[in-house]
């Protein structure tokens, strides 16, 4: 059942970071709710849930937005993969309630643009201090900001 849960609000997630990328743009850039909601998957599920459910987002992410298809699936799925040696089981639910949460979030967004970067507009022209600065940075930001939503929420959660 919490598979079922956790695909549902997946889709959701997806669809609104595809519908609203306009209206969460601050300077070009938004946060990515779509690898917040990774970053969770990352800590309960650990790193082979992780590598599946950032591939089937990111494929989702590329479909729905008519992107470069496989740019996000292979940076969500690079994302799960490193992350994913972080995981344990006995500290998962604290690491949801404190800043290893943002820690995590902001490593993941790091490692998805910079894969991104490099694979998909390396050749474009676009230099990586300009791709750094303007969308990677500030997306980063946006992203680790949005996060202590969720974050809080946890917090307020009992631990048991």
């Amino acid at each position: 059942m919490p598979y079922l849960i956790e695909s549902v609000v997946a889709l959701l997630l997806v669809i609104v970071q595809v519908l609203a990328s306009n209206y969460l743009s601050i300077g070009g850039a938004m946060p990515d709710l779509v690898l917040i909601f990774l970053v969770y998957i990352i800590i309960m599920r650990g790193q082979v849930v992780a590598e599946i459910a950032g591939f089937l987002l990111g494929l989702s992410l590329d479909i729905l937005s008519s992107g470069t298809l496989g740019a996000h699936a292979l940076s969500l799925t690079l994302a799960g993969f490193l992350l994913g040696y972080f995981y344990s089981s006995e500290l998962a639910k604290q690491r949801l309630r404190n800043w290893p949460f943002l820690l995590f979030v902001f490593a993941a967004s790091v490692i998805a643009n910079l894969v991104y970067y490099f694979f998909f507009t390396a050749g474009s022209g676009l230099s990586f201090i300009s791709y750094a600065t303007e969308r990677g940075g500030l997306g980063t930001l946006f992203t680790v900001i949005a996060a202590i939503v969720p974050m809080y929420y946890w917090s307020r959660r009992p631990l048991y």
